[in-house]
């Protein structure tokens, strides 16, 4: 028990410098001057009535796959007149009322405030249940770049440490990789390259697998304080920390699910019960750094504003698991059942249905080539169950937000695919079965 509470205590204070660091980041880029800012948000007037155009062509009804909407939220934040104090603007994270109709007039709007840098009280909302830690990034970025450019370095730099982590999956787990790539497919990477919250998840999801493929579980670690065989667990922790940071409520558990089942194939443990513990004590952990980030950030904005930050994150947290109603329910009448069809409806189209064919022949591939019988390791067929049925277990409990949503939120059934495409390809491998 001394343990556990002397490793708790230290995740803790891991937790409590992260976020002076994080509040410090914020304030600094507060201080920074957004008239540069606001001309590249202006410049950048076409590329977002292209991206929105083309959604619309595309799709139907009110699924911005793009997510252009929660891109306008964020040049609003970023292009915000600054305040006399950069650590009230960092804790309440102030921007324009959005809310003006269809995408389009939110475009409008967004560039006329981006032109005329005029701005009413009626104008005037903050976002403070939220980290906004992207803006350590953006801001300074904007100052430099307009939305085109940002989108071609946003792509370039997710393929190259996504290629880092193919290599190193490959080299580590050999045919496995197979199954990131797929995974990465059906998530339509097109789309995430153009919306900031989209990559944001996708951002920790890359540095958290680069972490955990780095990690050596024989590595020196005391000299840090931490045991070896603790050390995996502040990958977890960092994985959500950083999700906590920047992340918009989008598809959060994909960030830890896909970690967390490659972590077990690293582990080379086939026994159930250690894999259900892993699951366990890595769920804790990131629980610990996506929620105790999360509850830090309202701590310390009613702490040091005016604002009641806490009620406002736990009414909202209510709201989202369809606890407590909203006006814009009326509207949606969002149950668990919708939740489940609109992001299921997304998920199953002809390009998830091609990845899924391009899986099976690749397995199929596999067992021809290798001759091996098929072998069932229950303690994988355990976990990638466990895993395939989180998202579902997600579009349930978060079912307002999932709804409401979807456009954000399908990408959680990615999930599902990787815990298939791990199974099938495992099926195809070396090992004894049934332990």
């Amino acid at each position: 028990m001394r343990r556990i509470i002397k490793n708790i205590s230290r995740m803790f204070i891991v937790l409590v410098v992260s976020a002076v660091v994080l509040v410090a980041l914020m304030t600094l880029v507060y201080k920074l001057p957004v008239d540069s800012m606001a001309r590249h948000v202006a410049e950048s007037e076409w590329t977002l009535r292209a991206q929105n155009d083309e959604a619309t062509l595309q799709n139907t009804g009110y699924y911005d796959f793009y997510d252009t909407g929660t891109n306008i939220i964020i040049l609003h934040e970023i292009i915000y007149p600054n305040s006399n104090s950069p650590l009230n603007d960092a804790m309440l994270n102030p921007t324009a009322d959005y809310y003006k109709g269809t995408l389009n007039e939110w475009i409008d709007n967004l560039i006329s405030h981006a032109s005329d840098r005029e701005y009413t009280d009626a104008d005037n909302k903050i976002y403070p249940r939220y980290w906004h830690g992207y803006l350590v990034v953006l801001k300074p970025l904007f100052m430099l770049f307009n939305l085109k450019q940002i989108y071609i370095i946003n792509a370039v730099i997710l393929a190259l440490i996504n290629v880092m982590i193919l290599i190193m999956l490959y080299k580590r787990l050999g045919n496995y990789a197979m199954a990131y790539l797929l995974f990465g497919l059906v998530m339509n990477p097109l789309h995430i390259v153009f919306s900031f919250q989209l990559s944001a998840v996708f951002y920790v999801l890359s540095i958290s697998m680069l972490l955990l493929l780095a990690w050596d579980k024989s590595g020196d670690y005391e000299s840090w304080g931490i045991r070896k065989d603790q050390s995996i667990y502040y990958v977890f922790l960092i994985d959500g920390m950083l999700l906590s940071a920047i992340d918009f409520l989008t598809y959060p558990l994909v960030a830890y699910a896909i970690v967390l089942l490659t972590y077990i194939l690293l582990s080379h443990d086939k026994s159930v019960g250690h894999e259900f513990s892993e699951c366990i004590k890595t769920g804790m952990s990131f629980g610990l750094g996506y929620g105790g980030f999360w509850a830090l950030k309202w701590i310390a904005a009613t702490l040091f504003t005016k604002e009641n930050v806490i009620a406002d994150g736990l009414a909202n947290v209510m709201h989202r698991v369809g606890a407590k109603e909203m006006s814009e329910d009326i509207l949606y009448n969002a149950t668990p059942s919708m939740s489940l069809k609109v992001n299921f409806d997304i998920f199953f189209n002809i390009k998830t249905g091609a990845v899924c064919l391009v899986l099976i022949v690749f397995t199929l591939v596999l067992v021809v080539i290798k001759k091996n019988r098929l072998k069932i390791n229950r303690g994988l067929l355990f976990i990638t169950a466990l895993v395939a049925l989180s998202p579902i277990a997600w579009l349930i409990l978060v079912y307002n937000h999932c709804a409401i949503h979807p456009f954000l939120e399908w990408r959680e059934l990615g999930i599902l695919f990787y815990a298939l495409a791990v199974f099938l390809i495992s099926l195809t491998e070396e090992g004894e079965s049934g332990k």
